[in-house]
């Protein structure tokens, strides 16, 4: 393993845009596992999920919301154009997101069963604005990288989630921006 015995796992999470999150979690994935790292990503967003069209997985396909509801055990699927890459999608709508990531056992048992046989595991989450989604997850990876959009993200904002993170015992490995 590159890191250690266990997959390192990093929620992705920003204050405002969706599509950035979403697209800098795909990119960094792909990243991982062109080095070499075989690597895991999980949409979490539960609300609006992206993952599943940025690389053309059927959105039908059982997902993470579907095995946390109980309704159907679920599989990464594996980006034949990009080795040492797997997916997770959300799977079918939830009507109550934040009740099945609020659930810290099923959730990680979830992520560890999942992350078997992985280096890395990251997860796309919903932007922070909009819900709590995003600082759940976050708790359970125990590690978060912000996204901060040039020019639109506000610098109070990111410093109150900083904050909000570290209270909950979040490791912080920085900010990323994107455009």
């Amino acid at each position: 393993r590159y890191f250690n015995n266990q997959a390192q796992t990093l929620a992705l999470m920003g204050c405002d845009d969706a599509d950035a999150i979403a697209i800098t979690s795909a990119n960094l994935a792909i990243s991982f596992a062109q080095m070499g790292i075989k690597t895991l990503l999980v949409d979490c967003n539960l609300r609006h999920p992206q993952l599943q069209q940025l690389f053309h997985i059927n959105p039908l396909a059982p997902g993470l919301a579907d095995s946390l509801a109980g309704r159907a055990a679920v599989a990464p699927t594996k980006i034949e154009a990009v080795r040492g890459l797997e997916v997770v999608c959300a799977g079918t709508q939830a009507p109550n997101p934040q009740e099945l990531l609020a659930n810290k056992h099923l959730f990680q048992t979830q992520l560890s069963h999942l992350s078997k046989g992985f280096d890395v595991v990251l997860l796309n989450t919903t932007p922070l604005n909009t819900n709590s989604d995003a600082q759940l997850i976050a708790v359970q990876a125990g590690a978060a990288l912000l996204l901060a959009k040039a020019n639109h993200t506000r610098t109070r904002a990111l410093t109150k989630v900083s904050h909000r993170l570290q209270e909950l015992g979040v490791r912080l490995l920085g900010v990323s921006l994107t455009r």
